[in-house]
């Protein structure tokens, strides 16, 4: 899977300290979340699902401050691609598929993002 237009994803997506990981730079949670996916699409946990993750944005009670001891961290993934939200959500965070970082549970909530088509006809 080629990430490589995921380099310049914006930064301010990212809260500059995620409650729990204050550690982590954001690209540093950006490669983990990417790496895990990418390891899910090379072990075919997402076997017919065609998509291209277009941008990773961390949300929720981790990102606001509001984090409790047993809090995950919410992550929205917008994609581009045939794929269903569902099929996606239901991959992404299956028992065997779940993601930790130090920890804490991952949640992914897939997104697809929505290519407008022209209605203009040519005559």
């Amino acid at each position: 899977m080629n990430l490589s237009h995921l380099e310049n994803i914006d930064s301010n997506n990212f809260m500059s300290k995620i409650q729990g990981l204050e550690d982590y730079k954001p690209k540093e949670i950006q490669n983990i979340v990417l790496s895990h996916i990418n390891y899910l699409r090379e072990s075919f946990h997402f076997e017919d699902l065609y998509f291209s993750i277009q941008d990773i944005v961390p949300f929720g009670s981790r990102t606001s401050g509001l984090a409790k001891i047993d809090s995950d961290l919410d992550i929205k993934v917008k994609y581009l691609g045939d794929a269903r939200e569902d099929d996606v959500f239901n991959s992404l965070n299956g028992r065997e598929t779940k993601l930790k970082i130090e920890n804490i549970r991952v949640d992914f909530y897939p997104e697809k993002i929505q290519t407008r088509i022209s209605t203009r006809h040519c005559i």
